[in-house]
């Protein structure tokens, strides 16, 4: 799993791709959210449109940054899942925690407009 990371109006944005299944790789993510919230950023990005597959570590991940940003008041939205990854995502309903997004545009922009 590679990701990158910028912000964006307040609003961080994680690009990942690859898999989400080891927990190394899933580990990684977690401590992204958790620089961003040191930084004090409340509204999250993350782009899934190049992960490939992710199983059971990586829905706790997501499950696990979803309860972070929830602790500071924050939002965390998901752009473009893949078919194959929203559907195991939605087999178990942790779809139904994030905000969904079309594009990583139009999520700053909800959100931008979220702090204003």
């Amino acid at each position: 799993m590679a990701s990158k990371v910028t912000v964006i109006y307040n609003v961080g944005v994680i690009k990942i791709r690859g898999t989400l299944k080891d927990p190394d790789e899933t580990a990684a993510v977690r401590h992204i959210i958790a620089g961003l919230i040191k930084e004090h950023i409340k509204k999250f990005v993350i782009d899934l449109s190049r992960v490939k597959w992710i199983n059971s570590t990586g829905l706790g991940m997501l499950m696990a940054c979803y309860s972070s940003v929830q602790n500071i008041d924050g939002e965390i939205g998901l752009v473009k899942i893949s078919d194959k990854v929203l559907k195991i995502m939605s087999i178990t309903r942790v779809d139904t925690l994030f905000d969904h997004f079309d594009s990583i545009k139009d999520a700053v922009k909800a959100y931008r407009q979220s702090l204003v």
